[in-house]
């Protein structure tokens, strides 16, 4: 049935200007919201444990742990194997605990890697920049000799 215009393709749907379940069911919920939430207060205040988890669950945000600041003496000079080992020993000695060490490792694999890419881009350039020299040098301009059996190897 092809289409036409101002012409429902379904006739037997819901008729128009009524509202759908879930519009209905948003505005009952948005109605209610003030007295059932005064009711669960009630009932954590009056000892209810599931109803003082719920409002303590959706009213006061989790708290997450805060890291203090780490003071570590690490030796940035020394070579990437031996930075780790003084994170490793300051974790035996117990002045950085695990999830620090962790994250100190973490951080100088990072460090490891962008130095890593950095010396392959300026090894890249470096390459580059001695291909265009070799392509601008006497040895690649100079002229061929005439008689070019000279170039080809002997062959029996």
């Amino acid at each position: 049935m092809p289409f036409v215009k101002g012409q429902s393709g379904n006739p037997a749907g819901r008729p128009r200007g009524i509202p759908d379940r879930r519009t209905a069911l948003q505005r009952a919920l948005t109605e209610a919201a003030p007295a059932v939430q005064a009711k669960i207060i009630e009932l954590a205040i009056e000892g209810d444990v599931q109803a003082a988890a719920l409002v303590l669950n959706r009213a006061v945000p989790t708290l997450r742990p805060i890291a203090a600041p780490v003071v570590f003496d690490l030796d940035r000079s020394l070579p990437l194997s031996k930075q780790l080992d003084q994170v490793w020993i300051a974790i035996a000695n117990g002045e950085l605990n695990i999830d620090e060490g962790k994250a100190i490792t973490h951080m100088l694999r990072q460090s490891a890697e962008i130095a890593l890419l950095d010396r392959t881009s300026d090894n890249a350039a470096e390459i580059v920049e001695a291909l265009n020299r070799f392509a601008r040098s006497d040895f690649v301009n100079a002229s061929l000799p005439a008689d070019t059996s000279a170039l080809t190897p002997d062959t029996p």
